[in-house]
């Protein structure tokens, strides 16, 4: 995750932000022992009661604030450093690369998914892999060790094909 930048411009607030600031005081003063959530929604619910020319006293803020935050970003030069607060772009995964070779969990998930929903035809697909993770942490090494062979074999075979494989070239122009 990138750092952020201590030196960009705070972001403009709106009109409900100002009026959250307004109340938000007199409400906690008024009422000492109400929690945030709730001083939340009452502010929520007034703000949907107020009339236009009552919220025009905050959206004037909101504006002045806006043409400052615009101002200042006009001046604002990220640091080379950073990516202006943007995340990286996923790299797309080439589809001709070789799979990654399965867990042994894996091997006996596969093997025991459709027993697990024939006996449970109702089960949802999560509740599906919570049952088969709990079969897996009772089950015996000596259970467990077809599985872990089967994992073993197919690592082999992805290390294998990695070796031939030759990623796209791929053009940084």
């Amino acid at each position: 995750m990138p750092k952020k930048d201590q030196n960009k411009p705070k972001r403009n607030l709106t009109a409900y932000m100002f009026y959250s600031q307004n109340r938000r005081g007199s409400i906690k003063s008024s009422e000492p022992n109400i929690s945030f959530g709730d001083i939340t929604k009452k502010i929520a619910a007034e703000w949907k009661k107020l009339n236009d020319s009552n919220k025009s006293k905050f959206q004037k803020m909101a504006d002045k604030d806006k043409q400052r935050y615009l101002k200042e970003m006009e001046s604002y030069v990220p640091p080379v450093d950073m990516e202006g607060g943007k995340k990286k772009k996923k790299k797309k995964k080439d589809p001709n690369a070789p799979k990654k070779g399965l867990s042994a969990f894996m091997f006996y998930s596969k093997e025991r998914r459709s027993a697990v929903k024939a006996k449970n035809p109702n089960i949802a697909f999560g509740d599906v892999a919570k049952k088969i993770g709990a079969e897996w942490k009772q089950l015996k090494d000596s259970k467990k060790a077809k599985f872990i062979k089967l994992a073993k074999k197919d690592k082999e075979r992805y290390v294998k094909e990695m070796a031939n494989y030759k990623p796209p070239v791929v053009n940084t122009v």
